[in-house]
């Protein structure tokens, strides 16, 4: 009864998360929808882009700088223990030196990627992550006009307009492959700046929410596995 008890507790949050997450979209979708009044500029208007080089096998050591790979990021996180690619720093300082991450770059996965679920694909460069090359299938984003907010455009990199414009534009079917001959060809709507910053705050609050149920989550899975190893083990017995 008391496995049962846990295992429904945690069914209820699962439920409860995807209905955030649900709410979350629809939400997103209404939010950055434009509306009248909004500005509309090609991406390369407002935005400095790149696409990670073709790192060669032969190029591959086992320390230095790491390589980043769009398997790196998944749920929005940048996961760099998942690989254990390198290369020199001789040649990530030499031949590689525009292609290193800087703090704040807007870094995504641009291949192998299916279209419903690229919005985990996105993810921002912290510090921590520092120093880390770009590597093939993948692209980075610069804010270059002081007209769009990162916060704003980072969602929008998120929603159903980029991923029904690039969703348009990519090769492949089932997985995408995209690179800035098609990024370039995406429009963005934006309304002023301030308008702009009160959307990333709304979105970002309900980001905040679902992640920290989802660490609650967590832990009920890891207090579940804790309570069967002792319960079916006879260490604790309830009477």
């Amino acid at each position: 009864t008391v496995l049962s008890d846990m295992d429904a507790l945690i069914g209820n949050l699962e439920k409860l998360i995807e209905k955030k997450r649900m709410i979350k979209q629809g939400a997103m979708q209404e939010l950055l929808k434009p509306k009248e009044g909004w500005n509309v500029k090609k991406l390369p208007e407002l935005v400095w882009f790149q696409e990670g080089p073709g790192v060669r096998n032969s190029q591959f050591t086992n320390s230095g700088v790491k390589l980043l790979n769009g398997t790196n990021i998944e749920d929005g996180k940048l996961l760099l223990e998942k690989t254990d690619r390198y290369i020199s720093e001789k040649e990530a300082n030499g031949w590689y030196s525009h292609f290193l991450v800087d703090e704040g770059d807007i870094l995504i996965a641009c291949s192998g990627v299916s279209i419903d679920k690229f919005d985990k694909k996105v993810t921002i460069a912290n510090l921590s992550n520092l120093p880390l090359c770009m590597n093939t299938s993948t692209m980075r984003f610069k804010i270059k006009s002081n007209l769009l907010s990162k916060a704003f455009f980072f969602h929008f990199l998120k929603s159903k307009s980029f991923k029904d414009q690039i969703g348009g534009k990519a090769t492949g079917s089932a997985q995408l492959n995209f690179g800035p001959s098609h990024v370039k060809l995406v429009e963005i709507h934006y309304p002023n700046f301030y308008e702009q910053e009160r959307i990333s705050h709304i979105i970002t609050d309900m980001d905040t929410e679902i992640d920290a149920m989802e660490g609650k989550l967590e832990k009920c899975r890891i207090i579940k596995i804790g309570m069967m190893q002792n319960l079916l083990t006879g260490k604790i017995r309830l009477i």
